[in-house]
């Protein structure tokens, strides 16, 4: 999963797949850490490739598992990519909302703050700003918390900072 991360962070976004991949077959039984992570990245790679077929090949892999057996974290990824896939925008924002309660009762701050990110795109795209700039004041707090940088300059780019800490 870190070959997977690495490679990811580098555009080497086809190495990126195989590492998630092979990570997620050499520890699939084992719900270990490395396959959750691993699996995610490697459908963030597939994604930033355009390779929407082996995307959502993985994605389907996590919603395969039946719930009480399938990973929250897993899921609650699962949630957040079918709303990046979704192919009506009631759809995504379900997924969305969906993806952040769930990040949210997980306790995983940074994952919600990617997916309230990944939601105010969306809504902005929809031409609902208004609606955005919480989720956006929220994110931008966590990633501020995390001095995550890249993702504040995202932030900045989906509506002016002047308007998200107005």
């Amino acid at each position: 999963s870190a070959s997977a991360a690495v490679a990811r962070a580098a555009s080497r976004l086809e190495d990126a797949i195989s590492a998630g991949v092979e990570a997620s077959g050499l520890f699939r039984a084992a719900s270990h850490q490395a396959v959750k992570q691993g699996l995610v990245e490697a459908i963030e790679a597939a994604l930033a490739l355009g390779d929407t077929n082996r995307a959502d090949e993985l994605i389907a892999s996590i919603v395969a598992v039946p719930p009480g057996l399938r990973s929250p974290y897993l899921d609650a990824h699962a949630l957040r990519f079918q709303a990046r896939r979704a192919d009506s925008s009631d759809v995504a924002l379900e997924h969305s909302e969906a993806a952040a309660r769930r990040f949210r009762e997980l306790g995983i701050v940074f994952w919600l703050a990617v997916t309230q990110l990944e939601h105010a795109e969306s809504l902005v795209t929809l031409g609902r700003t208004e609606d955005a700039l919480q989720l956006l004041e929220e994110a931008q707090e966590t990633f501020e918390g995390l001095q995550a940088a890249p993702w504040l300059e995202r932030v900045t780019r989906v509506v002016p900072r002047s308007a998200v800490t107005a």
